[in-house]
């Protein structure tokens, strides 16, 4: 494929993906890895083509990946719901907080009543932590939407914090059993509860539960404020022993 001159141009890309499958299948993970890079780097001419290749990445945990190659078919699918979901998809895997935003603001302008839509672009926004106002709007209509998702309470939380309404922040995660929740989740449950009781002035409910956030799971806005309200609160804790 990558020799015929008549087919390298448009499919030498697809060949490189096609090689990792292979080496994927053979348990032969860094030849894969190269392989699938490779692909990534490429063109796809066929845009439908590459569209593919990215969602089976992305399936295959290789999100870097299929997000790089989703970037550069954006011109063919401006308007293309599914490519803006699965875009979403990839930057929420690697965590880049420009391009769920990005995406989650374009698939919101194709598809406004879209729940998933909703309640994408409403999480982009909170974790870019911008335009707390429309944070706030669209968490509200998610969770009157889904009533008993525990995802679109916590996002409804932070929207609350955002817009500096602590005490409703508190009494909404307090319907939250944070014993049952996933990891992530858990991240997103004990940061909220830290924000909260950081603007409520309750320090040692605060410094408990900053011990309890895993930062693994935030988002790169999300580690930059933490490490800010972590020092104030270090601050004022020596301000306080003196």
């Amino acid at each position: 494929m990558r020799t015929d001159e008549q087919w390298q141009d448009y499919l030498q890309a697809f060949s490189y993906y096609l090689e990792g499958r292979a080496e994927l299948g053979l348990l032969r993970a860094v030849s894969a890895d190269g392989a699938f890079r490779r692909s990534a780097a490429g063109v796809f001419v066929q845009p439908g083509l590459g569209l593919r290749v990215a969602s089976q990445l992305l399936r295959l945990g290789y999100a870097l990946y299929s997000s790089e190659i989703l970037r550069k078919l954006e011109p063919a699918f401006e308007r293309d719901l599914d490519y803006w979901k699965l875009a979403f998809a990839a930057a929420d895997a690697v965590k880049d907080a420009d391009l769920m935003l990005h995406a989650g603001k374009r698939a919101y302008e194709i598809a406004p009543e879209d729940a998933a839509v909703l309640n994408n672009y409403a999480a982009a926004l909170l974790v870019c932590r911008e335009n707390p106002a429309e944070a706030l709007r669209l968490t509200f209509l998610v969770r009157s939407r889904f009533p008993d998702s525990l995802i679109a309470t916590l996002n409804h939380v932070e929207a609350l914090l955002l817009n500096l309404r602590a005490s409703e922040a508190e009494e909404l995660l307090s319907t939250i059993d944070s014993t049952q929740l996933t990891p992530a989740e858990a991240a997103s449950f004990h940061l909220n509860a830290f924000q909260t009781y950081c603007a409520l002035g309750r320090k040692d409910e605060a410094a408990v539960a900053n011990e309890r956030i895993d930062s693994d799971h935030l988002y790169p806005a999300q580690r930059d404020w933490l490490d800010q309200a972590r020092k104030q609160l270090q601050a004022r804790a020596a301000s306080g022993s003196r």
